[in-house]
């Protein structure tokens, strides 16, 4: 929505209720700032208007994965139209870790996350219009899973014995991000 993201957390919030998908060959150093030779990735939110329109996606996959968006907007007045959009994705934990000196957690890959924007749009004339967004993210799960030294070296075939649903790590594995 024309905002340069540089923090790594930020550009990790989830994509959700878009309009569109734009890719702007590089230099793009005048419009996004520095950093951009090679272009940009630009990701349109749908915004508000005044005829009404809801849409819902829900599904359902392994490992107990849900995955809901879905937005719905409209006029609340002649010159201000509003737009709320939301996404809730969780997954169970389905990955053992089977170090015997483990911390109190036994089990991970699991997550929970939501987000959520509300957009106003007022239109008062043609001349002018003014956007208002609240965005809002919350994450509560484990860390994606690294597993080192899993291929065989100089194949592509895992290592005799790899299990996808067991690991053991001693450390501890949680992750708890909000941003507003």
């Amino acid at each position: 929505d024309e905002v340069v993201l540089e923090n790594p957390v930020v550009k990790g919030m989830p994509l959700f209720d878009l309009d569109r998908v734009e890719i702007l060959r590089g230099p793009q150093g005048t419009l996004f700032g520095r950093n951009t030779p090679a272009g940009v990735i630009k990701f349109e939110s749908k915004k508000p208007s005044q005829e009404f329109e809801a849409d819902f996606r829900l599904s359902y996959g392994t490992f107990d994965t849900v995955d809901f968006s879905g937005g719905v907007g409209g006029a609340l007045s002649e010159t201000v139209s509003a737009r709320l959009s939301a996404l809730y994705q969780s997954r169970a934990d389905w990955v053992d870790n089977a170090n015997p000196t483990k911390p109190e957690k036994d089990a991970l890959g699991g997550y929970d996350t939501a987000a959520w924007r509300l957009q106003f749009l007022f239109e008062p004339n043609d001349k002018l219009d003014a956007l208002l967004n609240l965005h809002g993210w919350e994450l509560d799960g484990t860390a994606r899973i690294f597993r080192a030294n899993i291929i065989k070296k100089g194949t592509d075939e895992l290592v005799d014995g790899f299990r996808q649903d067991e690991v053991a790590q001693d450390g501890l594995n949680e992750q708890e991000i909000g941003a507003w």
